[in-house]
């Protein structure tokens, strides 16, 4: 149809309905007649339809303005305003009855469109798995806060205890000191069973031994302990963390996630989230409200 290169249209993301045909399937249908594949299914609802239907006529007046126009030369230069007049009020007509009956959305239900088969946020396609991600922004979780930190215990500083993962398998430990500590003995365990990493301690930081590496994909806890004058181990103050090493394809989705926050940052939130990035997440996520239950949740979520 010669309107599309006058009208611009989205298409509604998976998963959202409406009561009406859309500006896609209404410009289809007028260029394309019975050959389109859908005629029938879609002229059923037009017929039951009065928005739909008012809105077709509308596009097919258009649509034969513009035939008649583009096959009569005589109209051009100083003669071409009354057809040229009616072109443009069928063509306007249409546009607004559009609107109407498609308004664009809001918030990422606005960003995120399906076009033929592949899933975009705003010029950027997602790779499958990013798309199954922003998927999730149909079903924010429940808001369950954090455990908060007691009195008398370590706080961890690096890495960010907000996470769930972390990006590095050499990590860098640091805590805040403990007051009169004479020391600290800090070790990794893998959850999964195995034996337990005794780290090499250097002030209020640690670090695996020269050599050792964690393994990717793995949950692991970490145990760091004060000593102080006086008490006996156990009764010192502590803290625990667990986390999870990213394997190569999550490096790859994180990295993907870091590159695309400001032209994706709905999805990229989403990938920040899958990870275990929550920091990210809630920095990425855009401040408005169709995703106001998810900052809420994601913030309950770290200390």
């Amino acid at each position: 149809m010669h309107m599309q290169s006058t009208m611009r249209y989205s298409v509604e993301p998976e998963g959202v309905e409406s009561p009406h045909l859309n500006a896609e399937q209404l410009i289809l249908l007028v260029e394309q007649g019975q050959r389109c594949p859908s005629y029938q299914q879609w002229m059923d609802h037009i017929v039951q339809c009065e928005t739909c239907r008012t809105t077709y006529k509308y596009l097919l007046s258009a649509e034969d303005a513009v035939r008649e126009a583009r096959r009569s030369t005589r109209w051009r230069f100083v003669r071409i305003g009354a057809p040229a007049a009616a072109v443009a009020v069928a063509v306007l007509t249409g546009w607004f009855l559009l609107r109407a009956l498609n308004p664009p959305a809001q918030g990422w239900q606005g960003a995120i469109r399906q076009v033929r088969g592949a899933t975009y946020e705003g010029k950027v396609r997602l790779p499958d798995w990013a798309a199954e991600a922003v998927a999730l922004l149909r079903f924010p979780p429940p808001t369950v806060r954090s455990g908060e930190a007691v009195e008398g215990e370590i706080r961890l500083q690096t890495p960010d205890p907000a996470n769930e993962a972390i990006e590095t398998l050499t990590p860098l430990f640091r805590w805040e000191a403990v007051p009169d500590a004479q020391g600290y003995v800090a070790t990794l365990t893998p959850l999964a069973g195995g034996d337990a990493i005794a780290l090499q301690v250097q002030g209020v930081q640690a670090q695996l031994p020269p050599q050792a590496r964690l393994k990717p994909g793995v949950r692991y806890r970490l145990r760091i302990e004060a000593r102080l004058p006086g008490e006996l181990p156990g009764s010192s103050p502590y803290c625990q963390y667990e986390f999870r090493t990213l394997t190569p394809a999550e490096q790859e989705q994180l990295r993907w996630a870091r590159r695309h926050a400001r032209q994706a940052p709905y999805s990229s939130a989403m990938v920040f989230y899958r990870l275990g990035f929550y920091r990210e997440a809630l920095a990425t996520l855009p401040d408005e409200p169709s995703v106001k239950r998810w900052r809420e949740a994601i913030a309950h979520r770290m200390p």
